[in-house]
């Protein structure tokens, strides 16, 4: 299914985030603009996060649509902490980058949680640049086609509607006699 195609997709990203990047984990956020939230889509650790679009450093790197380095979370004003707490896990360095759909419209961000050793660096925030803009466009198109697949499934159970209401319907016009 389409569905596991993007999951092993976002998993070879998570893979080679974690491994290039040298960061402890990866959360690959989608907007979901009725809810005004941020959803994992990916998370390193696999449970889902949702965070309020209008907080936290991922919602700042969505609304601005820029790249934010953060050395020290904790100090940060912007830090929603709230996750940390659910989770357990304590955030140090942070490295968000806006997801841009094909259209360059912001859909999401990708994040990059503790550095492994030290802050992230210049090249850290090219590499994520990088791996930004193929993971927003890939999940655009994904995103994409589940729609227009949605759209043919719902096209095809009306045609079928259509047809069974045809075969009820008499195929002549009813003879009466002195008509």
């Amino acid at each position: 299914s389409m569905r596991s195609d993007l999951d092993a997709l976002l998993r070879r990203v998570e893979t080679a985030a974690l491994r290039v990047l040298d960061c402890e984990r990866i959360t690959v956020f989608l907007n979901e603009p009725l809810a005004n939230d941020l959803l994992s889509r990916l998370a390193t650790g696999g449970r889902e996060i949702r965070t309020p679009a209008d907080r936290g450093i991922a919602g700042a790197a969505f609304r601005e649509g820029h790249m934010i380095n953060v050395e020290n979370a904790q100090a940060d004003p912007r830090f929603y902490n709230a996750i940390d707490q659910q989770t357990g896990f304590r955030t140090r360095s942070l490295l968000t980058v806006p997801l841009r759909g094909i259209h360059n419209e912001t859909i999401g961000v990708l994040q990059l949680l503790n550095k492994r050793d030290g802050v992230f660096t210049d090249t850290d925030e090219e590499l994520a640049l990088t791996l930004g803009s193929l993971t927003g466009i890939t999940l655009q198109r994904q995103i994409l086609f589940d729609h227009y697949r949605e759209k043919q499934r719902i096209e095809h159970d009306l045609q079928l509607a259509r047809n069974i209401q045809r075969s009820l319907l008499p195929q002549t016009s009813p003879h009466i006699p002195g008509f």
